[in-house]
């Protein structure tokens, strides 16, 4: 809704590590949908901590004290990036925003 204000991000993902160091990142990003191109940038202080681990994990990471006003013509998502070695893999279980309603 716009003038709602994002506040904060959580990733839930289960990690089998296979021995291999595993590492997530994941951030907040906004396009723009503006006449020349969309703009697609990064939310200031939307990023989790990099998780990163070399045995099997539950992951549940957060980040709070975003405050991230909604505008009229952007659209919000949680970019994810991963790295994994030999036989590891990752389970994406589930993205959440926390928002304040206006």
């Amino acid at each position: 809704q716009v003038g709602a204000t994002i506040t904060g991000i959580r990733i839930v993902a289960q990690v089998e590590s296979a021995g291999n160091t595993v590492t997530i990142d994941a951030a907040l990003r906004a396009v723009t949908n503006v006449a020349a191109e969309p703009t697609d940038a990064a939310i200031t202080g939307g990023a989790i901590t990099q998780v990163s681990v070399t045995a099997d994990t539950a992951v549940s990471q957060s980040k709070t004290g975003i405050a991230e006003v909604v505008a009229s013509g952007k659209t919000y998502y949680i970019l994810i990036t991963a790295t994994t070695g030999a036989a590891a893999d990752i389970i994406l279980q589930a993205c959440e925003f926390s928002v304040t309603e206006i």
